[in-house]
């Protein structure tokens, strides 16, 4: 049984005064997106039973603009609870595929496949419109500009539709910087 009621209200605890604006189960681990104040963010929590045993999260400031699909927090456990039962499978291979892209820089135009265009994306920074040329150009020239930076899917959770990404950048052995990304799927491609 997913826990969705659990999950919701752990998360709560562990992001005290937020508003849970998606929700996304998977076994032990849950991702939000979520608001408080004047900030907005996205957590990826590891629990066992009902113990938060690992947690990371990405803030940023509500003047970044605002998130999709804002204020469905009534519908945020069913939703949550109907992604979790669907098959995760494509959502899962797009990632993987994705990952692979990111490995291998010298793929990059594959990604035009991959995601729609023009691709909206809610951070970091302001939400801004990207043209998908202009990430793949991004994509193929980070081992130009720094040949140590490497990308590394630290951690993937897919639910339904939707995929939380951990990320790391690494120059050499030491973490460069990372994150966390919400990827909204429309079957294989990001959107």
């Amino acid at each position: 049984k997913v826990k969705g009621d659990l999950f919701a209200a752990l998360a709560g605890q562990a992001l005290p005064g937020a508003q849970i604006d998606d929700l996304l189960v998977a076994g032990e681990c849950a991702g939000l997106r979520w608001t408080r104040g004047e900030e907005t963010g996205l957590s990826l929590l590891r629990f066992e039973g009902e113990l938060l045993v690992q947690s990371w999260s990405a803030a940023r400031h509500n003047g970044g603009g605002p998130w999709p699909n804002a204020g469905v927090t009534a519908e945020v456990v069913p939703l949550a609870i109907k992604r979790a039962a669907a098959d995760r499978s494509s959502t899962h291979a797009t990632m993987e595929r994705y990952f692979a892209i990111r490995a291998d820089v010298s793929r990059a135009d594959e990604l035009r496949e991959m995601f729609r265009e023009p691709m909206v994306v809610h951070g970091p920074g302001p939400t801004r419109v990207e043209n998908l040329d202009e990430f793949v150009v991004r994509v193929k020239s980070e081992k130009d500009a720094d040949p140590l930076l490497a990308f590394r899917a630290d951690g993937v959770l897919c639910a339904g539709d939707r995929a939380l990404l951990r990320w790391s950048y690494l120059k050499g052995e030491a973490v460069d910087a990372a994150g966390l990304t919400l990827y909204a799927l429309d079957g294989a491609v990001v959107g």
